[in-house]
């Protein structure tokens, strides 16, 4: 998250390598799976270019309907990690690509 930014900045996407055996999963602010399985259509993720491809939230994106935010661009999600070492994932967002 940015703990500040300006009305024009541009949406920014973290860019997060997934592999086949893969323990890490996505959640949205309700607990609810969006990546792999996702528990609704409208929750699912797309893997492209072997990347889950995330909107990193703004501090301007507050106070907003999140029913309304869902399949947006402004939905707040959660990466968690089962069976992982906390260093491993650390080390993997360390390496994650963040873009426009």
């Amino acid at each position: 998250m940015r703990a500040w930014c300006r009305l024009a900045d541009p949406q920014v996407y973290a860019h997060v390598p997934v592999f086949d055996d893969d323990v890490i999963e996505v959640r949205e602010v309700h607990n609810k799976r969006c990546w792999p399985n996702a528990d609704a259509p409208e929750l699912a993720l797309d893997v492209q270019q072997a990347c889950l491809r995330l909107p990193v939230f703004n501090a301007i994106r507050r106070d907003f309907h999140w029913r309304a935010a869902v399949g947006t661009d402004e939905e707040a999600c959660y990466l968690i990690a089962d069976d992982m070492p906390f260093e491993d994932f650390r080390q993997r967002l360390i390496a994650v690509r963040i873009s426009k």
